[in-house]
């Protein structure tokens, strides 16, 4: 029993002890030395400037923190989040923005009052952003030029292609190049070249990452020469062209004013069949062209530089096998009059809602399923013949078109008519015959219409 007595009072002897080395020589209790960063970052939710947290690394031997943040970060004000060693303090405080573009020294304090400083460092990662993102000769750097020219930039091939007036002298042109963020190119911004062939641009990105583009000039061909083009594309026409002529204007279907083409009239009831089968993409050069007509060919297909004719007015591509339309088509706006009767199409783009001055669509004896709702735009319509076709629906918006006098629907799918017909107050003439249309709307039974053709079994509604 002495025994068991004497080991408790050793153990209270030896925690007594312990106690005492807790504490100074005074009876304090000893203050931690601890006085270390044990994590550093700066989160989104406290920068604005930050898209995603950005994680330091501590050296903690040699009390240097470093950072990496994206490139284009604006480092000027960021707010870092800390964690420290217990009962330790810092300075600047935790969360206190500070401007990272050069180094920041934050002093911690232990407990004890001891201090050891670390040294913070943000660098920001170079981008590997390489692009050209303009590409233009300018009128006031290149004399051979009397307005802007910009190159289109095509991303994915890294191709610069631009187009130049008939005529331009290319051999020493200066084009204004811009780049992504911190990218440099080679050939310098602003240094003449000579574009007859093909010139290529080496573009490097501030982390030393380059690209190639190769920039194309091309020059516009005369209106003579894009004719020529046209008769040589399609061996098997019968254009009675003499190219040894010089003087177009002679040439059959071929109307031309003050040196440049206005009207080509190709069709072939005119000319007794021309027989195309190309309509070449140089088409496009044919800036003055004011009428197009190519009526009763063998083309399968439009170019999409169709849509570089801006003046154009009237297109006729009537019974061909098209079977579709460029979206470029939306780029016509000085059209009036389309027709693309007797084709093989199916879809209308709808692009086509850009052609405001468009008065006369013809779209019949084609295989259309539907019609976009932007048709609803062409605020200047009159006729539009829908005929033929296998549409089972017309979008409401056709109620938009309240100049339109001709309106025939004959020969499709419909089961129902859209009451918005009725806004149409000027139609003069509206067929709908040889549908599945049962019941027509009130509103549009109510309209006077001096000729509206229809089924027998198609009933106004009550």
């Amino acid at each position: 029993m002495r025994k068991i007595s004497t080991y408790f009072l050793t153990l209270l002897l030896f925690a007594a002890c312990n106690k005492t080395d807790d504490k100074h020589n005074d009876g304090q209790i000893k203050k931690s030395k601890a006085k270390a960063i044990t994590s550093f970052k700066f989160t989104a939710n406290d920068n604005d400037t930050l898209t995603e947290d950005i994680k330091a690394v501590i050296d903690e031997e040699e009390k240097m923190i470093t950072a990496e943040a994206p490139s284009g970060t604006d480092v000027k004000a960021l707010k870092p989040s800390m964690t420290l060693s217990e009962g330790a303090k810092v300075s600047p405080r935790n969360k206190e923005a500070k401007d990272f573009s050069q180094a920041v020294v934050y002093a911690v304090t232990a407990e004890d009052g001891t201090e050891v400083e670390y040294t913070v460092t943000v660098t920001i990662r170079k981008s590997n952003a390489k692009e050209i993102t303009s590409f233009v000769f300018l009128a006031a750097d290149n004399e051979a030029i009397s307005e802007d020219v910009k190159a289109e930039i095509d991303e994915e091939q890294k191709t610069v292609t631009a187009e130049m007036p008939f005529g331009t002298n290319v051999t020493a042109l200066k084009p204004n190049i811009e780049l992504a963020t911190g990218a440099t190119v080679s050939p310098d911004n602003g240094s003449v070249k000579d574009f007859s062939g093909a010139v290529e641009y080496t573009v490097a990105a501030e982390d030393s990452s380059t690209t190639i583009y190769t920039v194309s000039v091309n020059v516009a061909l005369s209106d003579r020469q894009v004719l020529v083009e046209l008769y040589k594309a399609n061996p098997d026409n019968t254009l009675d062209w003499d190219l040894e002529y010089e003087d177009i204007s002679s040439w059959e279907g071929v109307t031309v004013e003050n040196d440049r083409v206005i009207e080509l009239l190709l069709n072939g009831k005119e000319l007794d069949g021309a027989n195309l089968n190309v309509l070449p993409a140089s088409l496009g050069y044919l800036q003055n062209l004011e009428v197009l007509n190519v009526e009763g060919n063998s083309l399968v297909s439009i170019p999409k530089e169709i849509g570089d004719i801006t003046n154009l007015k009237s297109l006729d591509v009537s019974s061909n096998s098209l079977t579709a339309i460029p979206t470029e088509i939306g780029n016509l706006i000085n059209l009036t009059t389309m027709y693309f009767t007797d084709n093989r199409l199916t879809a209308i783009p709808k692009e086509i809602g850009n052609l405001k001055n468009l008065e006369q669509l013809y779209l019949s004896k084609n295989s259309l399923t539907s019609i976009p709702s932007e048709i609803g735009n062409l605020s200047k319509m009159l006729e539009l013949i829908l005929s033929e076709n296998e549409l089972s629906a017309i979008p409401d918006e056709i109620g938009n078109l309240i100049n339109m006098s001709t309106l025939w629907l004959n020969d499709n799918s419909l089961t129902t008519l859209p009451a918005s017909i009725a806004n149409n107050t000027n139609l003069g003439w509206l067929q709908i015959q040889n549908n599945q249309i049962t019941i027509i709307p009130k509103s549009i039974c109510a309209m006077d219409i001096a000729s509206f053709t229809k089924d027998a079994t198609a009933e106004c509604e009550q």
